[in-house]
């Protein structure tokens, strides 16, 4: 196991910066550099408008996320009315180059397990009834909280989303489909 100062010397080479509580940032600075930083814990969809965690785009219609109608209306539902910073990082990137992939990190509670079931969708083939998009979770609890957030977002698309269950003895594989490996 490493020790403490192996690992902190590995995180200042990575440029892995925690940001305090008490720490106030002026989200115009950092965008201005190209920096993206997501902090703040949102437990649920219902977006603090004062939050300084916020991406700059004012809201899903923005041309640069490239949203279908179809989830535009389920976030409508949902009132997650503005993209967090890491949705509107990762988002643009994933409608620009479908086939790209996309490495992003954030703090807890910032948004993205809905960022990248919000991008797995964004690259389901409507046409195609075969697994798409696997999603691995560690933990029972995980793979349904992941599940149940590509719900909402899946209200009006109807992609086929399956959960596999501990107890399913014949899994159900969808075109989205969420599990952990191993009984």
């Amino acid at each position: 196991m490493e020790g403490k100062d192996e690992v902190t010397n590995k995180m200042e080479k990575l440029n892995v910066d925690e940001v305090k509580e008490e720490e106030k940032v002026d989200p115009n600075d950092r965008q201005a550099t190209g920096e993206v930083e997501v902090s703040e814990g949102i437990q649920d969809f219902h977006r603090n408008q004062e939050s300084r965690f916020l991406s700059s785009s004012s809201d899903w219609n923005d041309e640069k996320l490239g949203i279908p109608e179809k989830i535009k209306q389920a976030l409508v539902d949902a009132e997650v009315l503005k993209p967090s910073k890491i949705q509107a990082y990762a988002v643009p990137i994933v409608t620009d180059n479908p086939d790209k992939s996309v490495v992003a990190q954030s703090h807890n509670g910032s948004g993205k397990t809905f960022a990248f079931a919000l991008c797995g969708l964004l690259r389901v083939d409507p046409n195609d009834k075969n697994l798409q998009i696997l999603v691995l979770a560690h933990t029972r609890e995980l793979v349904h909280q992941i599940y149940e957030q590509i719900q909402i977002l899946n209200k009006y698309t109807q992609y086929k989303v399956t959960e596999v269950k501990k107890e399913d003895k014949v899994p159900s594989i969808g075109q989205v489909t969420v599990i952990t490996p191993g009984k």
